[in-house]
């Protein structure tokens, strides 16, 4: 009876090892998973981004090309 329980305390321990192990692999795998996270937001954020001021100007510029391209237009058009 004694061997018996003993057998059954032993497995009770080797599966409560297992599922730590299981654990531990499930929460390193989700470490990884937030450090390419973090790795790829890093990346977006070295993107050129456009203050204000810079937007304002290239919307002035395609808008200037738009105007000189309707110039053109409207002269060829005339002749």
């Amino acid at each position: 009876m004694c061997d018996e329980q003993r057998r059954i305390e032993e497995r009770e321990l080797e599966k409560i090892q297992l599922l730590r192990e299981i654990s531990n692999a499930c929460k390193q795998m989700n470490d990884d998973r937030n450090l390419n996270h973090f790795e790829r937001e890093k990346l977006i954020s070295r993107r050129v981004r456009f203050t204000s001021n810079e937007k304002w100007l290239m919307g002035a510029l395609i808008m200037s090309m738009i105007v000189s391209l309707l110039a053109i237009v409207i002269t060829f058009a005339k002749s």
